[in-house]
């Protein structure tokens, strides 16, 4: 049976949706941070991982294991700034980076 509004069939399409727009609207920032926050474990994991083996390493080391963060690219600098942190790591020196996109920059190499 047809409705008496034409246009009530119409107005449940855009109330789903609106209500498919929302969800997404929500659960794409969860996902992505959810994301974010698997790449941040896995790159700690591969830190740990390197100095299991008595291996010193720079941030380049650790994102040709784990590959670039979704997102921003500097979130390696900040990730990286909490490892060290969190693992008490101190530096051994300064290398040229290897990365054609750092074009030769000096990074920290951080070990135990």
């Amino acid at each position: 049976m047809k409705s008496a509004n034409p246009n009530a069939s119409d107005l449940k399409q855009q109330k789903a949706l609106f209500s498919s727009t929302e969800l997404a609207r929500i659960g794409i920032p969860e996902v992505i941070e959810h994301t974010r926050i698997s790449w941040a474990f896995a790159f700690e994991q591969a830190a740990k991982d390197l100095l299991a083996e008595g291996k010193c390493f720079t941030s380049q080391d650790l994102v040709d294991i784990v590959g670039w963060p979704p997102g921003s690219h500097s979130q390696v600098g900040a990730t990286m700034q909490a490892v060290t942190k969190r693992l008490k790591l101190r530096s051994h020196g300064m290398i040229r980076g290897h990365h054609s996109t750092s074009h030769g920059a000096k990074l920290e190499l951080w070990g135990k």
